[in-house]
């Protein structure tokens, strides 16, 4: 696909984990779809239970 895309002038893109950019930069893609509403939202909430725990207050069951 990256191949195709450089003859055709257009940018490769690909969803992928931010671990992965190098590997895929390395065989042409440019354009990295990095985040996702899972991640924002999954990132979102551990900041919030470590910032809760560090106060003393757990976040979860019990």
């Amino acid at each position: 696909v990256a191949d195709a895309c450089r003859r055709h002038g257009k940018v490769a893109g690909i969803p992928c984990s931010p671990d992965d950019v190098p590997k895929y930069r390395e065989i042409g893609y440019r354009f990295f779809n990095v985040i996702s509403d899972y991640r924002c939202v999954f990132g979102g909430l551990k900041k919030i239970q470590t910032d809760l725990a560090a106060l003393g207050v757990p976040l979860g069951r019990g």
